[in-house]
């Protein structure tokens, strides 16, 4: 089996994320993590290994060894072909005699029934005689006889249980598929009943694949310079150029990648080769059949890892191992955490047979088959540890109940007399006798065995992964997604028995996510560095580009360019002290700058010494000096102080190169310090000249300035009293231009003569709003006032208006519609809209507990009242008028005398009064312009006479 690994054809990408990886590993966080991790780690190896412990204590261990030997002694010789057992203890052993001169073929020639013995000295068979077995019965005998008879070199071939039935199968023809089966029935007490012939589909082998291949079509080709598959757009292959190459980035600009290795044909396209793939998990399997090869290549990758591992067995078979552990196949396997193994033994036309699974679920036995010899090959592989056992080789095996296996292994081609046979303790018995054992009342027999084993089974591969040295964030992440997914699968970890597992398991997910955390980190410092090393690199490069002090003629010209230089070594400095960052390469740049200082700060001297270097300066304070003395503003002086300040400290480096430069000739020296100290003073004077100017210019400027900004702030504050319709606004309004005062306050502070105006602005304004404000409150005050009011006036009338309501629904209705409710409603939000929420809750409330009042009212009404609530019912025969009057006192003449009388009652009480005894005659008179003796009408009449006689 061969592998790669990305190495030197890894993209750019990948080569990036392996930097991170190293600067991760590298770093003094990950190695506390790493530590804490590892510490973790071997916790929980130990915990899984006594939990194992346990497990077997309780179940019993499930081990694969050679417990005897024996040999099976035949009457003629013969090479052994194949054995099985046939009921509980009887071997079928099945061979092919080669007897020249014997013209007929017996069943004994053929077949030998033994039983298995198992004494003090070991294991040995007795022979079993055929008469009277299932190999007497007729049917057999006629068709046995009869294959022979016409097939003179028939020969055995394969001896298989295959369910209920025990299977024959003899080759007829010169090949191996030509074949004749016969078929006996097995019951269930071992009793076997002979079928037929024709049991050729009974026999055939499973697929030799549990998952299906997809072809690649030119749909998935991706054009370009090397043109290439889009696998799953995981993997990009090719066989074009003279090899077949495999890439993880779907560029087709490159023809390299991950893996390549030749192929016979360099001119072949992209459509003259066959592709074929599978994905399992987190394996990608490829088929590969080059152009004019006819032997198909097998590749395995590995998503997690990014490893590619070569192995043609996958093309023969290959079955998945349970719980999605991984891939096995003829000769090997490969794990999904990137684990594998191949072994050297030849495993030419090996065919997937049978898988076999122990009781327990701890092992699988996988049985791989060549026809042609038949030579079995059998794996075991083990759930917990997860490695497959080194192959069991054999021409025929045979599974007994307790899970003993016999296994005979022809040694050579030769015939023989004597058959050396093996017995195995296997793990594989059946599930009859696994269920014999009684069930355990501990924690563990309850679990049950196969539930523990793929317990165990992950915490033994989750310590495996955590003991795993390569850094990389897929390993942490896988580590911590399989963290998380054993809480859920196996819920039994949180139990006491577990000694603390649940929690351990906790603690390993945090460190796995504070390693991923790392990883982020590390990330986003090395993107950082990365580009202050570009940046720093570009810079680099331009100013070397430039800096030819043989080419130039003015001093500036120098000065900007030891500016520069002193600028650039004081960045690498800086950037220097960033994390992760190339400092060996910093030190290169930083050594040769020092030295292209050196070399312009000589040149520099050697151009000073010139008697025309420093005429440029002064030429250009000059100009300076004069544009400083004719400018129009202050900000124009701005402009000439800035180019002053800069000439200042261009003659100050110049003064300190001259300082550090040896130069020989003293005079020159001395010439070029005092032509400096010239332009020093002449600088001095200038820039003195062009601050006082500006001091001029600046006072008359900020006045006019001052009282436009003071105007518009001015109306600023009436347009914002006029927006500051309510408190709330008042208040935003008043910060705003408070704001905007400490904005000119801030402008025009250094002017005194204007500070008094602000202040005084200042308490204008809040003065002023301070006012605003608080006559919009009393205004809001007022209207919540009115509405509360009216919002009363409402509530007041709403108890007599529920009381004509004589049912539910009419009752409902008036809530639901009436103008006056929702009149109330409209009411509480405008007291909310007045910012009353207070006044606009208990509207609400009251309105809730008239509602609440008239149902109880109309409940009562209607248990109590009868006739429209005057008439009380009490029982089902009593019954009771209510007076609905109102109680009112009033005056009845009664006789001869007056009685007070109570309205809607019987009681009278006389009244003696002599004043009103005295007006006894008008005690019947009702109106004061009638009496008996007199109408209305007469007395209107007579008064009108009189009146119109009167004029």
């Amino acid at each position: 089996m061969s592998e790669t690994h990305p190495s030197a054809e890894t993209t750019a990408p990948e080569a990036g994320g392996n930097t991170v990886d190293q600067a991760v590993a590298q770093g003094g966080a990950y190695e506390v993590l790493r530590r804490r991790l590892s510490e973790q780690g071997q916790r929980l190896q130990a915990l899984a290994e006594t939990l194992n412990r346990q497990r077997l204590s309780e179940f019993g261990d499930s081990r694969l060894e050679v417990i005897g030997r024996f040999r099976i002694r035949s009457e003629n010789n013969c090479v052994g072909r194949d054995i099985v057992q046939v009921g509980p203890d009887r071997l079928l052993f099945g061979y092919n005699v080669y007897i020249g001169l014997k013209t007929h073929t017996r069943i004994e020639d053929v077949f030998g029934l033994y039983r298995l013995v198992q004494g003090k000295d070991g294991y040995d068979v007795a022979s079993l005689e055929l008469k009277g077995s299932f190999l007497d019965q007729p049917g057999f005998v006629h068709d046995f006889n009869e294959l022979y008879s016409y097939y003179k070199h028939a020969r055995l071939l394969q001896l298989i249980v295959v369910g209920d039935k025990l299977l024959a199968s003899f080759q007829i023809g010169e090949r191996s598929s030509d074949v004749r089966v016969f078929r006996w029935a097995l019951s269930r007490e071992g009793e076997l009943t002979y079928l037929d012939a024709r049991g050729e589909r009974d026999i055939a082998l499973p697929p030799p694949f549990d998952f299906e291949w997809t072809k690649a079509t030119r749909d998935l080709a991706v054009n370009g310079r090397h043109s290439h598959l889009n696998i799953l757009d995981t993997l990009f292959v090719e066989t074009t150029g003279g090899d077949l190459t495999i890439k993880v980035e779907n560029n087709t600009e490159t023809g390299q990648g991950i893996y390549s290795e030749p192929v016979e044909d360099s001119t072949q396209s992209l459509d003259d080769a066959q592709f074929e793939f599978a994905r399992v998990g987190s394996l990608l399997l490829l088929k590969v059949l080059p152009y004019r090869e006819t032997v198909w290549r097998g590749l395995i990758y590995n998503t997690l890892t990014g490893d590619i591992v070569r192995n043609d067995a996958i093309v023969q078979a290959c079955v998945q191992l349970p719980e999605d552990h991984g891939v096995i196949f003829p000769g090997g396997y490969y794990l999904q955490g990137g684990e594998h193994k191949a072994f050297d033994a030849s495993m030419a036309g090996m065919q997937f047979k049978r898988s076999i699974r122990s009781p327990n679920g701890e092992d699988v036995l996988y049985i791989f088959y060549e026809r042609e010899g038949g030579r079995s090959a059998l794996f075991v592989y083990n759930t917990i540890q997860r490695v497959l056992q080194n192959p069991v080789f054999g021409h025929g095996y045979a599974f007994m109940q307790d899970g003993r296996m016999v296994l005979f292994h022809a040694e050579g081609t030769e015939p023989t007399r004597i058959h050396p046979m093996q017995v195995w303790q296997t793990p594989f018995s059946s599930d009859e006798f696994a269920a014999s054992r009684p069930p355990g009342n501990t924690f563990m027999g309850r679990i049950g065995n196969a539930e523990l084993v793929r317990g165990i089974s992950n915490l033994f591969n989750l310590a495996r992964e955590i003991d795993g040295q390569d850094v990389s964030v897929q390993r942490y992440q896988r580590l911590v997604a399989d963290t998380r997914r054993l809480f859920d699968a196996h819920h039994w970890l949180g139990d006491e028995a577990c000694d603390g597992a649940e929690a351990l398991l906790r603690q390993i997910s945090a460190t796995g996510e504070s390693v991923l955390d790392e990883y982020e980190k590390v990330q986003s410092i090395r993107e950082q560095s990365a580009q202050a090393m570009v940046e720093a690199e570009a810079t680099y490069k331009a100013l070397l580009g430039r800096l030819q002090p043989q080419n130039w003629s003015e001093v500036q010209a120098f000065v900007e360019a030891l500016n520069e230089i002193t600028a650039l070594r004081g960045r690498l400095l800086t950037i220097r002290e960033l994390r992760y960052i190339d400092t060996a390469r910093i030190e290169a740049m930083a050594a040769e700058l020092v030295q292209a200082q050196d070399r312009v700060g000589a040149a520099t001297g050697e151009f000073l010494a010139g008697d025309t270097a420093l005429a440029p300066l002064g030429s250009r304070l000059q100009v300076l000096d004069e544009a400083a003395q004719q400018a129009g503003s202050a900000r124009q002086l701005d402009e000439q102080l800035d180019g002053m300040r800069g000439m200042a400290a261009d003659l100050d480096m110049l003064s300190e190169l001259m300082a550090g430069l040896k130069v020989d000739d003293a005079t020159a020296r001395t010439r070029v310090v005092e032509s400096i100290s010239a332009l020093y003073g002449r600088l001095n004077q200038a820039r003195t000249r062009a601050e006082q100017r500006r001091r001029t210019l600046g006072s008359a400027e900020a006045v006019a300035q001052f009282a436009a900004q003071f105007a518009l702030f001015s109306q600023s504050i009436t347009s914002a009293l006029a927006m500051a319709n309510d408190p709330e606004k008042a208040d935003e309004q008043l910060s705003r231009l408070l704001v905007q005062l400490e904005e000119l306050e801030s402008q025009f502070g250094e002017h005194e003569q204007f500070l008094g105006d602000i202040l005084s602005k200042r308490e204008e304004l809040v003065e002023a709003f301070e006012t605003h404000k608080q006559a919009l409150l009393d205004d809001r005050q007022r209207k919540a006032r009115s509405v509360l009011d009216a919002a009363n006036r409402i509530l007041d009338g709403l108890a007599k208006r529920t009381e004509r309501f004589a049912t539910a629904d009419e009752l409902n209705a008036f809530f639901a519609g009436d103008p006056l409710i929702l009149k109330l409603r409209e009411l509480a939000e405008r007291l909310r809209a007045l910012r009353d929420n207070v006044k606009a809750d208990d509207i609400e409330a009251r309105l809730k507990g008239v509602r609440d009042q008239a149902v109880r009212q109309l409940r009562d009404r209607s248990d109590l009242y009868e006739a429209g609530g005057n008439v009380v019912r009490l029982g089902p025969r009593h019954r009771f008028s209510v007076n609905t009057q109102a109680l009112d006192l009033t005056l009845l003449p009664r006789g001869d005398t007056l009685a007070i009388h109570l309205t809607g009652t019987d009681f009278l009480e006389t009244l003696h009064d002599p004043q009103l005894d005295a007006l006894k005659p008008f005690w019947p008179v009702t109106l004061d312009s009638e009496s008996d003796a007199i109408y209305r009408g007469e007395y209107l009449a007579g008064s009108l006479l009189l009146a119109a006689q009167a004029g």
